[in-house]
């Protein structure tokens, strides 16, 4: 806004201006989100000093609960970062909620310290794969549970129509270690020189933030 001439009139309109700035900051917030109505009287009485983790353990609730059909369904963190994104900032002034920081810190704390049994789930940043099998899973939290539940003691399976063999799925029999590698990318050559048969390897590979499981 260009600078207005000095005068008692202009003075005024300035002064009508800056003091109807965080009203006008608040109708709209509340525009973009209805739900943000209740914490008007907090943000036009006082400058908030909440953190964000301050305010995520006062909306985290509310957001699982519209996310998951009120627990019936699993909820995906990028879900209830959605719900609870409008009303974190709202009690933060505005400051800008990354969802990086939601879904690897202030939501994984909140279960923790709560101890919440809610079924979230993150999506798959990446794959792992079986030395012997060539099973290839993704590293999302459906997946690996799924992988986890499977998982049994090596089993003969006798000759039919196909030669006998060894049925594993998981660690028992199959696997002396683990690769974990920070990226995406290196599967065309680890398969060239055979590296997970030679060493009985599982190899996790990841893209960006690795996903957040929390032991049931």
């Amino acid at each position: 806004m260009s600078k207005r001439p000095r005068s008692i009139a202009n003075d005024m309109l300035d002064a009508v201006e800056t003091a109807t700035a965080k009203w006008t900051k608040q109708k709209k917030s509340e525009e973009r989100h209805p739900g943000n109505v209740r914490y008007r009287v907090s943000r036009m009485t006082r400058e908030p000093r909440t953190t964000q983790r301050e305010a995520a353990h006062e909306v985290l609730e509310a957001a699982y609960m519209a996310a998951s059909g009120n627990g019936a369904l699993p909820a995906s963190a990028r879900q209830i970062y959605y719900q609870a994104r409008p009303k974190i900032m709202a009690l933060t002034n505005d400051k800008e909620l990354q969802y990086g920081y939601f879904s690897q810190t202030l939501l994984p704390d909140y279960i923790e310290e709560n101890g919440v049994e809610w079924h979230v789930v993150y999506d798959a940043r990446g794959h792992f794969s079986e030395p012997h099998t060539n099973r290839r899973i993704g590293c999302g939290t459906i997946e690996v549970g799924n992988y986890l539940a499977a998982a049994k003691d090596p089993s003969v399976v006798p000759a039919d129509f196909a030669g006998a063999n060894v049925e594993v799925i998981g660690p028992s029999g199959n696997l002396a270690g683990v690769l974990f590698v920070e990226k995406e990318g290196f599967s065309p050559l680890f398969r060239a020189v055979k590296l997970a048969n030679r060493y009985d390897l599982m190899i996790i590979s990841t893209k960006g933030v690795s996903v957040t499981r929390r032991a049931a």
